[in-house]
């Protein structure tokens, strides 16, 4: 026969002490395949005769259906981009870095679900951050040279870019450059004459800022000292070769940059003396 237990689940509203049904022709759902069953007990139970017409509307419960999500309810908000695990890394780690929850980076990534995480997985992660380095090639770079510079791999340069070859750059070519969670992150040399203040407003930042990212115990800086640089805004890296009859401000102006800046990231003293074929380093802070 079927079982009185699961109605309860299938007809949420009859009550679980019900001995009867509310109104006339009220329809009960039993489950799949069990309707003939239940009118022939119902049927064989009775010893008066029953108009068939009297006997329960029943109705077979449909079996439920998974509503497949829209490509928006599949796409969550914020730019997608592709996280390479290092050695130490920790799934609670990444997650924190992003702004987003360890359940989010499984969902996104289900292979995450039934294991661990390893060194070199590729990771989904929709960040809503839109800060970006945009470096500029220039003559003589390699994919090498510039990884070591902002301090990623070569791997991760070609995973942002969409690159598929290690040597197919070309002059002029923008690449984009993200720090942890794809926030912008400069590591900036230090430069004869610098000073953290100085330093800070090139991008826009507070000096403190800058020791802290640093572990900085003392404002004390050295010259070829390496600094890790944080800006909150986008920054686009030029390496611009002085052309002849060209001075500071020409090229401050053409960049729409500070002397200022321009001297400072490029240790020129105070006169700000340049020569042609000379390479300048121009921070462009959005």
């Amino acid at each position: 026969g079927v079982g009185v237990a699961g109605w309860p689940t299938a007809n949420s509203d009859l009550s679980s002490r019900a001995t009867s049904t509310p109104v006339r022709n009220f329809p009960l759902y039993v489950p799949k395949g069990g309707g003939q069953t239940l009118i022939a007990e119902l049927s064989a139970s009775t010893t008066d005769t029953v108009d068939s017409t009297e006997l329960p509307r029943v109705a077979e419960q449909p079996p439920e259906v998974e509503i497949a999500p829209t490509t928006d309810q599949l796409r969550p908000a914020g730019r997608q981009i592709e996280v390479i695990a290092r050695a130490g890394d920790t799934l609670r780690g990444i997650a924190a870095t992003h702004g987003v929850s360890v359940e989010d980076l499984k969902r996104w990534n289900p292979v995450l679900r039934n294991r661990v995480l390893y060194r070199g997985d590729r990771l989904t992660v929709y960040s809503e951050s839109t800060a970006t380095t945009v470096y500029r090639v220039q003559p003589g770079d390699t994919l090498s040279t510039i990884a070591e510079r902002y301090d990623v791999r070569v791997r991760e340069l070609m995973a942002w870019n969409g690159l598929r070859s290690a040597n197919r750059i070309r002059v002029g070519q923008e690449l984009e450059i993200r720090g942890d969670g794809g926030v912008a992150e400069i590591v900036y040399t230090v430069q004869r004459g610098n000073n953290l203040q100085a330093i800070a407003e090139i991008f826009s930042v507070r000096y403190r800022d800058i020791m802290a990212w640093n572990n900085l115990s003392s404002s004390r800086l050295r010259a070829g000292q390496r600094l890790t640089i944080r800006p909150s805004s986008s920054v686009e890296v030029v390496r611009h070769r002085v052309l002849r009859g060209e001075n500071v401000g020409r090229i401050a102006r053409k960049y729409g940059v500070s002397v200022s800046s321009i001297v400072i990231a490029n240790g020129l003293g105070r006169r700000g003396l340049i020569q042609p074929g000379q390479t300048l380093t121009v921070y462009i802070v959005s």
